[in-house]
């Protein structure tokens, strides 16, 4: 699992040589329980067909099991259920996205069940407004528009917490 240091797809731009030019954020859109999210391209690794998962005897309720990435094994996340409860169908447009998500001064591979990942797209920053403070939801930044869309817009180091990272590990 990668250990180097990851740039902080969460911080503020440098200011524009341009008066002004707001900043764009690149991401991967996908739906999970009837609703659409985005995640930063940055932290995406890589996004495969559904895959055959491996049910370990004992897992946190979080994890739907593990999937085996070129012989590396990945915890599984079912994204719909940890989010809306609605566990994401088992369709032809189903996807896993491989995300990093930052762990005690390193970071884990995981796999995202998802019902379907839209498009790579550009949002201006400025159409996102935040998501008040929810402790079961710490990963929800805010809310963007692109056109008449409404996209979930997602921390993807607060996709796990401390406890649940802890947890991945002693289900390895």
């Amino acid at each position: 699992m990668p250990t180097t240091a990851q740039p902080n797809v969460d911080a503020k731009p440098a200011p524009s040589a341009q008066a002004g030019k707001t900043e764009l954020l690149q991401l991967v859109s996908f739906t999970a329980g009837g609703k659409a999210y985005a995640l930063p391209i940055l932290v995406v690794q890589e996004i495969n067909r559904t895959m055959p998962v491996e049910h370990p005897a004992s897992c946190p309720t979080f994890l739907e099991g593990r999937v085996n990435l070129r012989g590396q094994s990945i915890p599984l996340i079912d994204f719909g259920k940890r989010m809306t409860s609605t566990p994401c169908g088992k369709s032809a447009e189903a996807r896993v996205i491989f995300v990093e998500v930052a762990g005690n001064q390193s970071f884990t591979l995981v796999g995202l069940a998802v019902d379907k990942v839209s498009r790579v797209l550009r949002m201006d920053a400025g159409t996102v407004h935040p998501a008040e403070p929810d402790a079961q939801h710490a990963a929800i930044r805010g809310v963007g528009k692109l056109g008449e869309e409404e996209l979930i817009l997602l921390y993807p180091d607060q996709l796990l917490n401390a406890d649940e990272l802890a947890q991945l590990g002693r289900a390895a």
